[in-house]
């Protein structure tokens, strides 16, 4: 009993300089970590990396070189709107463009004005190559924030009434209102930048130089997205049909319940009367005429 005592003291002195070591320790921590409401303190580091930023549409985009009239300039002030975060990106021709500019930004619209190279001058099919080639160049797109691109032209339009853009169609790289050949069309479409460069850059690889016409731009873009070897993500058809409309397939019956968000072809719609029912909007900014410019 008498040996045991002194075991027993040595023990409580042992563990009483142990936690008085811990003490001064965990002190010494809490001195060096800068404090969260000290001014210039540095955040602590985080636990899985910066936390990637949620899509957006940052950038309206309108190439139209010629004169701007009335149509186009109330389809750019409809569109930033309706999407108060982004910024119209305007190409624009050597003529008119600051007057242009100045009455958009009048209308509380944020817009910056590019010039594009100057399209051919003679029949409108030549205008439509050099604008398909345009589109698929890589001119437009480095100068658009990489997230995604809303392409609008003077005969599209929304749809209005409560249909309201759905973030959900940020989920996908091309999605644009069906055309008589079930693809998406390009007038109206939204597109992620990074899968149109990628789509830019694969095209560039095929024709081995500059492009000189052809395929429409949409098309090879839907070509790309619709290759299941490449990273894009191509819409589904439900998706795109509350989008947008433009000319569905001759055997799609016309939407006759649910509103898309926005048109495109007003003038020369297959389902124009159905149109005109779901979307008071549209009532009827073209209806004598054969192309909105």
């Amino acid at each position: 009993m008498g040996s045991l005592r002194p075991r027993l003291l040595l023990l409580a002195l042992l563990s009483a300089a142990h936690a008085r070591n811990r003490t001064v320790v965990s002190a010494q921590r809490r001195a060096a970590r800068p404090s969260r409401s000290a001014p210039g303190a540095a955040a602590p580091p985080a636990r899985h990396g910066p936390r990637k930023a949620p899509p957006v549409v940052a950038s309206i985009v309108v190439v139209e070189p010629r004169p701007v009239r009335d149509a186009l300039f109330r389809v750019v002030v409809e569109f930033a709107e309706a999407l108060p975060r982004a910024t119209t990106h305007w190409w624009h021709g050597p003529s008119g463009a600051a007057a242009s500019l100045a009455r958009w930004r009048a209308a509380g619209v944020r817009v910056v004005g590019h010039a594009a190279p100057p399209p051919p001058a003679g029949p409108l099919d030549a205008v439509r190559r050099w604008y398909n080639v345009f589109l698929a160049s890589d001119d437009l797109w480095r100068a658009l924030p990489p997230t995604h691109a809303l392409v609008v032209q003077a005969d599209t339009g929304l749809c209005g009434g409560a249909q309201a853009f759905d973030p959900r169609w940020l989920r996908y790289d091309f999605l644009g209102p069906r055309n008589a050949y079930g693809r998406y069309n390009g007038g109206l479409s939204l597109r992620s930048v990074r899968a149109q460069r990628a789509a830019n850059a694969r095209l560039r690889k095929t024709h081995k130089g500059p492009l000189r016409g052809g395929t429409n731009e949409d098309t090879r873009l839907w070509q790309f997205c619709d290759d299941a070897a490449t990273a894009c993500a191509l819409a589904p058809r439900a998706a795109a049909d509350r989008f947008g409309l433009e000319a569905p397939p001759a055997d799609d019956p016309c939407p006759s319940k649910t509103p898309p968000w926005a048109y495109h072809k007003a003038f020369a719609l297959r389902c124009k009367r159905e149109l005109e029912a779901l979307c008071p909007a549209a009532r009827w900014r073209f209806p004598n005429r054969t192309s909105p410019s």
